[in-house]
């Protein structure tokens, strides 16, 4: 027999002492050393045609081109350590478009629209889309429907470079809220915490970094309507709660004035002025006003103006709230047809998609 044949047989029926598996990601900012063989805390012995197998598992962060690095470390027969090393090279891709919108409304409530798209090229199913909100603010989502039910189809499913639309209100807690300095230092709202599953059921996650909100902009003073109905009857009071808040670093001596203009189109009557007294700088001084509609429809209570009496300072509030006004005879229930207060013009029956309609309240 060959002898050359006799030591490789003989080489292949040895063990292979000292094998561990080291494997490393690296991207273009990071390189990352992934756990392997947990549950090993020693280095292996791999009889012949015997192999040493792991699973990796790591949420990858970070897109554009990866390098995962394995590096194999084993004892030869003489007892030298040696090694060697294999890359990987791999390009994470963007697999959604995320854009947001911020709008500030009444009472510091914020209001985040967030569009989420597909640029993937297979479709996914949506199934979590949340707002984790910062300890400064809470988060109410505005996706169902008053039944309970959501907006969106049961699966959520988006095809390639389709997108949906999500809506959140987000209001400051009251501790943040009473305080115009923490408020306006409380940019922070919260991050978009997104999880898919791909048409092959494969698992995706990913978290936007911390949404910035909308500065808030407070003049020296700061006007809030915090109790109001929405709709009332003609002729009947219409009497909201205001609060005014002193955002300057001074005292104010305020008298408040609601004009009314005696003219025909006036669609409220009602003028007031009165003496509130002073507020000091961040205090806040809360007073009721009353009007009488005059008109139906939607109508605007504007302006409202302040005067300081100790700088000789006027601020006027151009929007101050709005009130829908019916007539004597309405009634809030399921029968209640609001085509009884409404007149087309023309007698036909409405065309809606050939024509637009001009209404007018009678």
């Amino acid at each position: 027999m060959n002898p050359l044949l006799e030591q490789s047989e003989h080489l292949l029926a040895l063990k292979v002492e000292g094998v561990s598996v080291k494997a490393d990601l690296q991207s273009n900012s990071t390189r990352i050393s992934l756990p392997m063989h947990e549950n090993k805390s020693k280095p292996a012995t791999l009889a012949p045609d015997e192999t040493l197998d792991d699973v990796i598992r790591y949420e990858v962060k970070e897109i554009g081109t990866h390098v995962l690095v394995c590096e194999v470390n084993y004892v030869t027969l003489a007892g030298i350590a040696q090694y060697f090393r294999k890359f990987f090279k791999f390009q994470v891709l963007k697999p959604l478009d995320v854009t947001t919108k911020f709008y500030n409304a009444e009472m510091d409530e914020i209001y985040l629209e967030a569009q989420i798209q597909n640029i993937t090229t297979g479709p996914f199913c949506l199934e979590k889309v949340e707002l984790d909100s910062s300890e400064q603010y809470t988060v109410t989502a505005l996706n169902t429907l008053p039944n309970g039910e959501s907006v969106f189809t049961s699966k959520n499913m988006l095809q390639p470079k389709n997108s949906c639309q999500f809506l959140y209100c987000i209001k400051p807690k009251p501790e943040i809220a009473k305080d115009i300095n923490l408020l306006r230092m409380a940019n922070n709202v919260g991050k978009l915490d997104i999880v898919w599953r791909s048409n092959l059921g494969e698992k995706g996650r990913l978290q936007t970094s911390p949404l910035q909100r909308l500065p808030f902009e407070y003049k020296d003073v700061r006007l809030e309507i915090i109790e109001a109905l929405n709709i009332v009857k003609i002729g009947e009071p219409f009497t909201f709660l205001c609060r005014i808040t002193n955002t300057t670093d001074r005292p104010m001596d305020l008298i408040v004035k609601l004009p009314t203009v005696l003219d025909f189109n006036c669609p409220y009557t009602g003028s007031t002025e009165f003496c509130l007294g002073p507020v000091d700088p961040t205090q806040q001084k809360e007073f009721p006003l009353t009007i009488f509609p005059t008109k139906l429809g939607l109508i605007k209570v504007s302006p409202l103006i302040f005067i300081n009496t100790l700088k000789q300072e006027q601020y006027t509030i151009a929007k101050v709230v709005n009130v829908f006004v019916v007539d004597d005879d309405y009634h809030e229930d399921e029968a209640f047809q609001m085509n009884k207060f409404v007149r087309y013009d023309s007698a036909s029956k409405p065309q809606y998609e050939d024509q637009s309609l001009q209404l007018q309240v009678v």
